[in-house]
């Protein structure tokens, strides 16, 4: 249970040994996730968590993935059956950002990840908030006033409502470092395996997507063979997790890019923006353009519980975006 994980976090802070640690089904919840979080981020040994079938919830699991990153110990991260709500690309990793988030300002956590990317993004000397796209605040587009930008929506001050859903893309301007290597082929044929098994929901291929990408990067021709086993209606969201993850990007139009259909083409180049033109011709990049004033589609990909949604923005509204309006 919470204590029990709790006194396992403050182990693990002390504990130089320790390289397999499986904690399935133990009642975890969201209080003694974050104590095993407290002591991941001072771990340095551990290799492989499993926390599979514990009720630790998104906001658990993003603590989880949070600590992994400090250290990117942990190299085996089972998070299956936490009782999460939001698709593997709207949970929050610091270190891999780029997703799809639908985010409650009503919960002080949401808030505190808008203000996390909100960080991440000013630390991109290129993006002056452009990371954000189609940004939609209480099921409206958000058009921004002269001299508002993403840092100081929607006062010019940046103060954050406390209440409402905002609905966008992050798309990081960050790159691969250079020194980064695609996973060994026998790991990666290993879990490979694991996500082929077909007793996994979508759900959960995307979420060990996410996880695994916390702290492995992938070549073009492994990021092919992942996205195929992944149903049509998750594929863009695979794509958009694993972009910032893949050490040839060179090859990504060829391998990845090509497989989509049109329909998960055009979603990718919304929801990417930018930061996929480099890697396309520019034929490509033309093929649909977003004029100034044009409200985009945004792919929403999960469901907003109706108990998460503030009262004045209805549970079946929350998954609809604002239509244009004619001329």
């Amino acid at each position: 249970g919470e204590r029990g994980a709790e006194a396992v976090g403050a182990a693990l802070k002390e504990n130089a040994a320790l390289q397999f640690l499986d904690v399935s089904s133990n009642r975890i919840g969201e209080q003694g996730a974050a104590g095993l979080a407290d002591g991941l981020r001072e771990n340095q040994s551990l290799r492989s968590l499993q926390l599979n079938g514990n009720p630790v919830g998104d906001t658990g699991v993003m603590i989880i993935i949070e600590a992994v990153g400090v250290n990117c110990a942990v190299r085996d991260l089972g998070l299956q059956d936490c009782q999460t709500v939001k698709g593997g690309a709207g949970l929050f990793d610091p270190l891999n950002p780029t997703g799809t988030y639908t985010l409650n300002l009503a919960h002080e956590y949401d808030r505190s990840i808008f203000t996390k990317l909100k960080e991440i993004d000013k630390m991109d000397e290129e993006s002056d908030g452009s990371n954000f796209l189609n940004f939609c605040y209480k099921n409206k587009r958000v058009e921004l006033e002269e001299g508002v930008t993403i840092q100081t929506w929607p006062d010019g001050k940046g103060n954050v409502p406390e209440t409402g859903v905002i609905f966008f893309d992050y798309s990081s301007g960050k790159r691969v470092p250079h020194e980064a290597r695609p996973l060994r082929e026998e790991v990666f044929q290993s879990f490979l395996r694991e996500l082929s098994n077909p007793g996994l929901s979508e759900q959960s291929k995307l979420l060990m997507l996410r996880t695994a990408a916390t702290t492995h990067f992938y070549n073009a021709e492994q990021v092919r063979a992942m996205v195929r086993l992944v149903d049509f209606r998750g594929r863009v969201d695979a794509v958009v997790m694993l972009f910032r993850r893949i050490v040839d990007l060179e090859r990504f139009y060829e391998l990845v890019y090509l497989m989509l259909k049109p329909s998960e083409t055009a979603a990718l180049r919304t929801r990417l923006g930018k930061a996929l033109k480099p890697w396309l011709p520019e034929s490509e990049m033309e093929v649909e353009q977003i004029t100034e004033g044009t409200t985009a589609v945004v792919f929403l990909t999960e469901e907003v519980p109706a108990d998460e949604v503030p009262a004045d923005v209805s549970p079946e509204s929350a998954l609809t975006t604002e239509q244009p309006e004619q001329a």
